[in-house]
């Protein structure tokens, strides 16, 4: 599989949300070394540098950073999150990008499919189908639920 062409890196934008402060898990995951002995931050940086390059990626720790180029693509990418295919995350990353260009006033959301049911964090419901091809599949969003209720998702 061949994946698209990247959007035009001059006007592409990475945020790297590190902000965190490890209320709920007692501690920061983002500069834990939990995998490989990197830290996950590092592991974030790493998987986004052949798709944006490093001067279009911000990493927002405590504070926001406002500083926008009007005709920006923005994706914001949380830094405790860990990819074992960094290819196919690239994949994902490039169609959501494409996709954001014919529909720019939209939001649009990378998401996994869940193994089982985990109340301890959000979860978001798809919706109907609006994007159906080779490379993406885009649905509107039925309905996000957040962490800590006690209904589980169903699968």
């Amino acid at each position: 599989m061949s994946l698209p062409a990247p959007v035009n890196r001059r006007h592409s934008r990475a945020v790297v949300l590190a902000g965190g402060d490890g209320t709920r898990l007692q501690r920061l995951k983002q500069f834990c070394p939990i995998f490989g002995g990197k830290r996950l931050l590092a592991h974030t940086l790493e998987r986004l540098g052949p798709m944006f390059p490093p001067d279009h990626t911000w990493c927002v720790l405590a504070r926001d950073h406002e500083q926008f180029d009007p005709h920006a693509i923005v994706a914001f990418f949380p830094s405790d999150h860990y990819y074992a295919d960094n290819v196919a995350f690239a994949s994902a990353v490039r169609s959501a990008l494409h996709i954001a260009t014919e529909y720019p006033h939209s939001l649009i959301l990378i998401g996994g499919e869940a193994d089982s049911p985990e109340i301890e964090y959000g979860w978001i419901e798809p919706g109907r189908v609006i994007v159906d091809s080779r490379t993406a599949r885009l649905h509107r969003v039925r309905r996000f639920s957040s962490c800590c209720r006690r209904e589980f998702p169903r699968l």
